[in-house]
């Protein structure tokens, strides 16, 4: 009989592609859903183990795939601890036949703060009661070594890995969007934490529209973020910078951008529809790019090329570099965005030079072909019964 590996997206419902689309024309967090769906097609293809998907899933049930929904009907955050713990108890029994061996967890949106005048009406107890509790429980009880993929770090940690009562919800695998080492101290318990690079941001598969004739030189697409908790004075700086110089016909979409200090409702058009950016994107041969922080890696670029539409990187290895290990792009190549006046330059030397851009595109393509390889190693190592590897996995470690 095959071992049972179980998988949970944290904090939220899972929706496939194409119920995320239903959901909301306009869903701003229709963009988060790929991992989920990605990760699952990927483990499908083993043929070593069963998978269990435990939470909220909306959509098609992929082949192959078990789905076990967690007991939260009617579940809010008024709910009693007695009646959490009873739905507990309902969904153990659930899995209890398929005896699993392990647990990947992918740490999506998750609620973090709620207060007076919250734009988007917050619950964090909500979440945690129906979203997030559930997953923790089912960790802790059946002892399962856990193993975290962290698809967009601003959402992670969220889930009180530092609890002393709940030892089994640290992780042991901590697979992530960058490689960063820090510690956090819990009362008189210091933890070593270790997040490694696992490529994760290219995971997720974007529809690639067919090729059209580029009637656009450039658009911007991407929520502004400037008021992510607090205002990111050097987030305003940086497209400061990028949009210094007036393109003829550029267009701004996105969330958030009434809070540039530059905000121009002439061109900045605010959220459209998923559909529409991939539309728009396709139609256009280059967008700049930026991350909100650290050096990490995001799917934007993928999501850029599966359009033919070149990203234009900002930075040089400071803050909010894209690609800020030069991996595709050298980081003191003149082909990208430091100062005031090289986007509009860029532009206009892509618009004049279009093989060239086509050959970048083409590269680029190639250099972020998903890479699966560590998070199958770590899978195989928990089938082996091999000790998942600190240095090489990332995780959590005490140091006493």
């Amino acid at each position: 009989m095959k071992p049972t590996i179980l998988l949970s997206k944290m904090g939220a419902v899972a929706y496939t592609a194409e119920a995320s689309k239903k959901r909301s024309k306009k869903a701003a967090s229709a963009g988060e859903q790929g991992t989920t769906d990605a990760v699952v097609t990927h483990l499908l293809k083993r043929d070593d183990f069963n998978l269990v998907y435990f939470g909220q899933w909306r959509g098609d049930i992929p082949d192959g795939m078990t789905y076990i929904s967690s007991d939260v009907v009617g579940m809010d955050e008024y709910c009693t601890s007695r009646e959490q713990k009873e739905r507990w108890a309902n969904d153990i029994k659930a899995i209890e036949p398929y005896n699993p061996i392990a647990y990947v967890t992918i740490a999506g949106y998750a609620a973090g703060l709620s207060i007076v005048d919250n734009p988007r009406v917050t619950s964090v107890q909500l979440c945690a009661t129906r979203y997030t509790g559930p997953i923790l429980n089912i960790l802790q009880y059946f002892k399962l070594p856990r193993i975290v993929i962290v698809n967009d770090i601003r959402n992670y940690p969220k889930e009180i890995e530092l609890s002393l009562g709940w030892d089994w919800i640290r992780p042991q695998a901590l697979l992530s969007q960058r490689t960063k080492k820090w510690s956090r101290k819990m009362y008189d318990v210091k933890w070593d934490i270790n997040e490694v690079y696992a490529a994760a941001e290219n995971w997720r598969e974007f529809v690639q529209l067919p090729r059209e004739q580029k009637t656009l030189s450039t658009i911007v697409v991407g929520h502004a973020h400037m008021l992510d908790g607090k205002r990111l004075k050097g987030f305003d700086d940086i497209w400061r910078i990028i949009l210094s110089d007036k393109i003829p016909d550029l267009k701004v979409y996105g969330a958030g951008w009434e809070h540039f200090s530059k905000y121009d409702p002439e061109y900045m058009v605010g959220l459209i529809a998923p559909d529409e950016v991939k539309a728009l994107m396709s139609k256009s041969k280059t967008c700049p790019v930026a991350i909100t922080g650290g050096e990490l890696y995001t799917n934007k670029s993928r999501f850029c090329l599966a359009q033919n539409c070149l990203p234009l990187f900002y930075g040089n290895g400071g803050p909010y570099t894209m690609d800020p290990l030069g991996k595709y792009l050298p980081l003191d190549s003149e082909l990208r965005i430091v100062l005031p006046g090289d986007f509009k330059r860029l532009v206009e030397y892509f618009d004049t030079h279009e093989h060239e851009c086509q050959k970048l595109i083409d590269k680029m393509w190639r250099d972020t072909e998903p890479d699966w390889s560590l998070l199958d190693d770590c899978i195989d190592d928990v089938l082996n019964g091999i000790e998942l590897n600190y240095e090489k996995y990332g995780g959590y470690r005490r140091c006493d």
